[in-house]
């Protein structure tokens, strides 16, 4: 009767530690800050479990991927900042893995891997459009001088999940302070499942359709779906002059994390 007592026991707790469950993963926290881009996010999308990427990373050989669209570059006091808008060109859901920010002016170069702030959670459908902002801080008697070019590669990976996307709506861009603009607009959760924090990326362009800028900024807000919540921000962190004059038209693409 010991022995099978014994061997009771030792079943019970095997079951035991078999049925364990793995905990949930949270959000990373994130303090609020800006960068920029356009997809259309009119079509609701399925949600999906993003934490990881189920297919294999692919560098920037090919156009089957994510391309490249626009950059632009920009030297502010002791920052150095580069934007970069891409698409994908493939047929699978796609994200930015990584870039390389490589800028060039008349003193030199410079390059700078970029990695995107809970970048596996930007899902990128085939034919939409994702970006990308890098704010780099200079050494004293390194800032660069002339014009700035800048090139950037595109590191990314497909994944099995579905956007989360949210949309944007009544955006208005005022030049309210000497030296930055400020942004306002309404964020509306379009996805079957709640938003408790969000990602918005916009894209300033002029009426030549020239990329003016890239940022992006966090949003902590309960959003239920179909709810909306209005939003303004102060572009501190992208101080281009008479940006509010030159922009003729802002793409969004929000989702949430």
């Amino acid at each position: 009767m010991k022995v099978l007592f014994r061997l009771f026991l030792v079943l019970a707790m095997m079951l035991t530690m078999l049925s364990g469950c793995k905990p949930k993963e949270t959000a990373p926290a994130l303090e609020d800050q800006l960068v920029v881009d356009s997809n259309n996010p009119d079509n609701s999308a399925e949600p999906g479990d993003i934490s990881a990427p189920s297919l294999s990373t692919t560098n920037i050989t090919g156009n089957n991927g994510l391309l490249v669209v626009d950059t632009v570059a920009y030297m502010f006091d002791d920052i150095l900042y580069g934007g970069v808008t891409y698409t994908n060109t493939g047929n699978a859901n796609l994200v930015l893995s990584e870039a390389v920010f490589t800028f060039s002016y008349s003193s030199g170069t410079q390059t700078q891997t970029y990695t995107p702030l809970v970048g596996e959670r930007d899902v990128i459908a085939p034919g939409e459009t994702g970006c990308a902002a890098l704010f780099l801080p200079q050494n004293e008697g390194a800032t660069p001088s002339g014009e700035i070019v800048l090139n950037v590669e595109l590191s990314w990976a497909a994944t099995s999940a579905s956007p989360k996307n949210l949309s944007v709506a009544n955006a208005k861009l005022i030049q309210n302070y000497p030296s930055f603009a400020t942004l306002s607009g309404e964020l509306r959760n379009i996805c079957d499942e709640d938003s408790e924090l969000s990602m918005v990326y916009v894209q300033f362009y002029d009426e030549a359709d020239t990329l003016l800028g890239v940022w992006y900024f966090t949003r902590n807000a309960i959003l239920h779906p179909g709810d909306k919540t209005t939003f303004v921000v102060h572009l501190q962190s992208l101080p281009i002059k008479d940006l509010a004059k030159k922009t003729e038209k802002i793409n969004f693409h929000a989702f949430s994390i």
